[in-house]
């Protein structure tokens, strides 16, 4: 086996425990010396057991232990140091006028619903006859949680249910400005989505405006039994903003 050429920084480190000893005499050559060196292995094996030696299970535990917690400040120091970036343009404060604003006339739109009364269709099955929603117990709870009613599985479409009953009772005065109220969330959280996406607030406000005064959502807000729709956008457009922010 040829001999190494010691070219590099670590010249003429003769007794490194990093040399691997194949045969019981190793040649070294080194610019400094005219002629090779040579080095019985004899003296060189003793030096790495006496390295290893030193180094003891619980020193090495400990070294190894205080490297991670090192690592661990330094990426907990860089977070630190990150300023912190809105995925919403603009101040929180226009910002939440502007979503209070969007409740405030989603309600004022559909103030004409408030005493249609509830309707035949859905609503006595799903309100008026439904035994889970009368009185928040546990019992009602875990069947909301558990069971289909009306081979439908929503359970926080009935819970907001339980909640109006809670609240005001069999009234659908109360059920119908409920329902006028998560339409008017759902209408912030366009507005919020959209400014994430456009980052024009201009645009955004647009876009709020033509949810809360199209047609097509009468059905959702109007008719307490199709309730449902409004909850699930108010929980799947949060869900776009984290990914939104996930992104950024």
């Amino acid at each position: 086996m040829p001999a190494p050429s010691v070219q590099s920084r670590w010249q003429c480190k003769l007794f490194s425990k990093k040399i691997i000893l194949w045969t019981p005499i190793r040649q070294f050559s080194c610019p400094e010396f005219p002629k090779p060196i040579k080095v019985p292995a004899e003296l060189i094996v003793p030096s790495i057991k006496k390295n290893k030696a030193l180094a003891t299970p619980d020193a090495t535990a400990a070294s190894r232990r205080s490297a991670v917690q090192g690592r661990q400040q330094k990426r907990r120091k860089r977070k630190s140091d990150l300023p912190y970036v809105s995925v919403v343009p603009g101040s929180w404060q226009l910002n939440g006028a502007i979503v209070l604003l969007c409740i405030v006339a989603t309600a004022v739109l559909y103030a004409g619903d408030l005493h249609l009364g509830f309707f035949r269709v859905d609503d006595q099955q799903y309100v008026v006859s439904n035994p889970w929603i009368q009185g928040i117990t546990w019992e009602h709870f875990t069947q909301i949680l558990s069971t289909p009613y009306y081979l439908n599985y929503s359970p926080l479409h009935l819970l907001s249910y339980a909640l109006d009953c809670a609240v005001g009772g069999l009234n659908a005065y109360a059920f119908h400005l409920s329902s006028n109220l998560w339409a008017g969330v759902v209408a912030g959280f366009v507005y919020l989505v959209a400014l994430a996406i456009t980052q024009e607030q201009r645009t955004a406000v647009t876009a709020a405006l033509l949810f809360v005064v199209h047609p097509a959502h009468v059905e959702a807000v109007a008719w307490i039994s199709s309730r449902k729709d409004l909850v699930a956008a108010a929980f799947v457009l949060p869900c776009v903003l984290a990914y939104l922010k996930y992104r950024h």
